[in-house]
This record gives C-alpha cells, sequence and structure tokens, in this order.
C-alpha cells in the first residue's frame, strides 16, 4: 500500500481535516519483483555463457561485456574493458572490415556471423566467430549492438591438424 496526506487547517491555524489518498500498489511491487527475476535470470546467463557477450554503442564502444570476454582478452575484470572500443582488440587489418560492417548493419534488424581476429592484451592472436545484431534506438544515434564472440582456436588447430594428416595420408596412399 501507498499512501500520501496532508492536514488541512481552518482560518485559526487548527487541524479541520486530513485529506489524501491511499493506492493498493500490490501489482506494481509483483511487476517489479518479476522484472527483478527476469533481470537476474538474464545477468546469470549471460555471465555463465562460454562465449563473450557484448553491448557495444554506435562507435564501437563496450558498454558491457561478460567475464568471458575478458578471460579471452587476458583482460583480468570485464570491468576494465568498459569504455573500451573493441575494434582496437582486432588485429590491424581486421579493424576497417569490421567497422564497415558495423555500419552496413545498423538498417538490419536481423542477426549475421564473421569471422575476425583478435589480439588479446598479452598479444595472443586467436580466430573468434562473432554473431552481431544492431539494436535500433528510440532516439537516432542511441543505437546499440550486441555481439556474441566465440574463440575458434581450437577448432582452427583441429582443422590445421586435420590437414596435416590427410597431406601425410595422401604421401602414404600415392607412394604405394
Amino acid at each position: 500500500v501507498q499512501e500520501q496526506g496532508k492536514a488541512i487547517f481552518d482560518h485559526k491555524g487548527k487541524i479541520a481535516y486530513l485529506e489524501g489518498w491511499i493506492i493498493n500498489i500490490t501489482d506494481q511491487k509483483r511487476l517489479e519483483q518479476a522484472l527483478q527475476e527476469n533481470e537476474s535470470y538474464y545477468r546469470n546467463l549471460v555471465e555463465a555463457s562460454p562465449d563473450a557477450v557484448v553491448l557495444l554503442d554506435y562507435s564501437g564502444e563496450i558498454l558491457f561485456a561478460n567475464q568471458q570476454l575478458a578471460v579471452m582478452l587476458d583482460a583480468g575484470d570485464s570491468s576494465f574493458l568498459k569504455g573500451k572500443n573493441l575494434l582496437a582488440f582486432l588485429v590491424p587489418e581486421d579493424r576497417e572490415k569490421a567497422e564497415i560492417r558495423m555500419i552496413q548493419n545498423v538498417e538490419i534488424e536481423e542477426a549475421h556471423q564473421s569471422c575476425y581476429n583478435f589480439q588479446s592484451l598479452n598479444g595472443t592472436r586467436f580466430p573468434a566467430e562473432i554473431s552481431f545484431r544492431s539494436i535500433q534506438g528510440e532516439i537516432p544515434g542511441q543505437d546499440k549492438h550486441l555481439m556474441i564472440v566465440r574463440d575458434v582456436s581450437y577448432r582452427e588447430e583441429i582443422l590445421s591438424e586435420l590437414k596435416i594428416r590427410e597431406a601425410q595420408y595422401r604421401a602414404i596412399v600415392e607412394d604405394k
């Protein structure tokens, strides 16, 4: 229950009566609680993800990143990444391509996938798949980008090893 009231005084300065209102805010409280629960579910989902989840502003500045991005980039804590431009973590030869794709996809409300090479703070390069979606803002220029980043270096290593093994196998078979 929410209430508000005030005393109304007569011409002698004495309280003549009280006026106010009382509102049942049970439904509002239930909605607030449901919103908090949903926010907690989504926060836990994002933090439990094995992939990096990143929210960027229209220029590529990191507004939010889960801890997995910090792990990928050897950044320690995800709060260190807030305010940094994600493009700075791409290898130089991929930055322009990624920036062009970000600009092109502001108008498109569908997700797209791309592959880029990142460079961690310690200089290690790694390939990553990115799923990218623009989120249209209510106000022009307030668009945001949601990215899911998956480190695929292990998969690339396996593919490379398979290619080597296949070449070795072919060499053995062709010699016979």
